[in-house]
């Protein structure tokens, strides 16, 4: 059985996640409304409550998150414990929160922008003790303009809390797996094909 939670800011993507539920007869779920970075929702025994599996796509660079802010939310030691980012990008922040949100066994899917795999400073230092604690499993660099509000690439970063030790980090260069899209014309999809040719790709978790 799959019991959703989710958290969510924006009102409008509240009603359209609740939508979705209802049309795919899922009935198992729990929405809350509010700003996940400072203020999650989903608590036990006095600290985050903690999920086999942690998913999202969170906005790309959002600002407004430094280490002044977050002192203000809920959790941030045990949340942010590999440091704050900078306040013009909250990328590496969600992906603590996320692996903060995954128990001692599970993983962690986020779709972000590339730019959180090499940009320098306080980014740098976060990813490199996410690194050093051998949490990276995969990268995937997904095609250009995938999305409705950029054309810029994203990446699919997979963390894994209970790695297998031979594995390294695994980089998959998906970045020409890609169909045109069927209705709007600046846009490319991913195809059942290019999917199924990812997923093969980190299942074997070797060179292709």
């Amino acid at each position: 059985k799959l019991f959703l939670y989710g958290q969510e800011a924006n009102q409008t993507t509240y009603a359209l996640c609740r939508m979705n539920l209802y049309i795919h007869d899922m009935m198992d779920y729990q929405l809350a409304m509010g700003d996940t970075l400072l203020f999650p929702k989903f608590k036990e025994s006095d600290g985050l409550k903690q999920f086999d599996v942690v998913i999202a796509n969170p906005p790309w660079n959002q600002d407004g998150y430094d280490e002044n802010v977050l002192k203000r939310g809920d959790f941030w030691r045990a949340r942010y414990r590999y440091g704050f980012t900078p306040k013009q990008s909250a990328d590496w922040t969600w992906i603590q929160h996320m692996v903060a949100s995954a128990k001692d066994n599970g993983k962690v899917g986020i779709v972000i922008d590339n730019g959180c795999l090499f940009r320098g400073g306080k980014e740098r230092a976060i990813r490199a003790r996410a690194l050093d604690d051998d949490l990276v499993e995969c990268v995937i660099l997904l095609p250009e303009k995938l999305f409705y509000n950029t054309g810029a690439p994203g990446t699919v970063m997979i963390f894994n809390k209970n790695k297998l030790e031979e594995r390294k980090v695994l980089f998959i260069n998906a970045s020409s797996e890609y169909e045109q899209h069927l209705e709007v014309r600046k846009l490319n999809q991913l195809g059942d094909k290019n999917i199924e040719k990812m997923a093969s790709a980190y299942n074997k978790f070797k060179e292709i």
